[in-house]
């Protein structure tokens, strides 16, 4: 039986990642912990308690990546693993497979990938760069619409070909924004921006590599124990100083992935992903390896999206809770200022509906008033009128006077 141990790369980190396996194996922290030393800050720490986003920098998750590898490769020989028939990696997994073929020292390789992640950042501005999923267009039909999408200081290029039928697109952010919307018209299933840090693969990576080169050139690279099939040829290599040439070119170049498991699977029979045993089916193509091995990093991007998504969301949720106590006191505030308030109106309404009323019923008794004093006048000129008429026809002794001015007086007051 031959097998291959294959590496995966930046992107299926994850917090928390081999606990499981450290609690049985204390090689796993030992490797961390040898890591540690030559980046300065504790890997394991990061690793298992995060934060996601500090993890997910591009010049941690390169160092974490490799110590996981070569933690797991450890206990793999610890345990009686033999040597594989061939060893390979995606993107960055390519240096956990020079690590364990013996081709670098893995101290130095943990400081290399440091800098290489330090030097792919700062390529290019944060906000400049892309990197886009596409599922269900060949690379041909794809590679013509980067062509189209790109413009002068604005590529965008394949920069993954993954294989069953996904390609990752990478390049500045304006040409990779008008590629998707082209690709989906294309009859793409899934076009959609990933959650990087940098535009990995391109050719907008190219200060990057020529950093690495000049790193590259004092580093000692030995021949591997086993072949290393290298992503930007998909072939198999021992030679030292190919390796070399390869690793510099691996940062601008394309991964070419289907065409490394195609590679594989001529060579072995199965392979070690990540700890997972996989057998190739002597088959054109080995189909099943390469549809499911994608849809795996599709359901692995998918899932740390999901996690992001979630983190962001709970984050905001935190924030909620710590801002409504002051935001209770401030509506209990605020209602506090709003009674005050309608006291006050409701008061100042009261006092000036007393005034009115007040101001009312004064004018009403002033006009019963005046109605009383014309009834009065006009009863006197009535009772003067009728007294002076009683005189004219007839004599009245003054008791009749009396008597007769008595009579008008009540009915005066009667009338009153």
């Amino acid at each position: 039986m031959s097998v291959a141990f294959v590496f995966p790369g930046q992107g299926s980190q994850s917090v928390g990642m081999l606990a499981q396996l450290a609690t049985a194996e204390p090689l796993v922290q030992e490797t961390f912990a040898e890591a540690s030393d030559v980046l300065g800050y504790d890997l394991w720490k990061l690793c298992q308690g995060g934060p996601e986003e500090e993890l997910g920098k591009t010049e941690r998750t390169q160092p974490a990546m490799l110590a996981a590898g070569v933690a797991t490769w450890r206990v793999w020989r610890k345990h009686g693993g033999g040597l594989p028939a061939a060893m390979s990696g995606h993107s960055l997994g390519e240096y956990s497979a020079l690590v364990c073929s013996g081709a670098l020292d893995f101290r130095t390789a943990v400081g290399l990938v440091q800098f290489r992640g330090q030097a792919m950042q700062a390529a290019v501005p944060a906000g400049q760069g892309a990197m886009a999923a596409v599922m269900g267009l060949d690379r041909a039909a794809l590679q013509a619409i980067c062509e189209r999408a790109s413009a002068p200081g604005e590529p965008v290029e394949p920069a993954n070909l993954n294989g069953g039928g996904q390609i990752v697109i990478s390049g500045h952010t304006k040409a990779v924004d008008r590629a998707i919307p082209e690709a989906k018209g294309a009859g793409a299933k899934i076009a959609k921006k990933l959650a990087v840090s940098a535009p990995f693969h391109c050719s907008l990576m190219k200060p990057a590599a020529e950093r690495l080169a000049a790193a590259l050139a004092d580093i000692a690279v030995m021949t591997p124990s086993v072949p290393v099939v290298a992503n930007v040829t998909a072939e198999p290599t021992q030679d030292p100083a190919r390796i070399k040439e390869l690793l510099v070119q691996q940062v601008t170049a394309p991964v070419r992935w289907e065409e490394s498991v195609q590679t594989i699977a001529k060579l072995v029979n199965f392979a070690i992903l990540g700890g997972v045993l996989v057998y190739f089916l002597k088959t054109p193509i080995s189909a099943y390896l390469v549809s499911r091995s994608t849809q795996i990093r599709q359901d692995l991007v998918t899932a740390a999206e999901l996690r992001s998504t979630a983190a962001a969301q709970l984050a905001d949720i935190d924030r909620k809770l710590q801002a409504l106590p002051a935001e209770l006191e401030k509506l209990r505030a605020q209602g506090e200022q709003d009674v005050q308030a309608e006291r006050a109106r409701i008061a100042q309404a009261a006092a000036a509906e007393r005034e009115r009323l007040i101001a009312q019923t004064h004018r009403e008794i002033d006009a019963r008033l005046r109605m009383a004093r014309r009834q009065l006048t006009e009863h006197a000129a009535e009772l003067a009128i009728k007294i002076a008429e009683e005189r004219i026809k007839q004599t009245i002794t003054p008791d009749d006077q009396l008597r007769l001015v008595d009579r008008y007086a009540a009915q005066l007051r009667e009338a009153r």
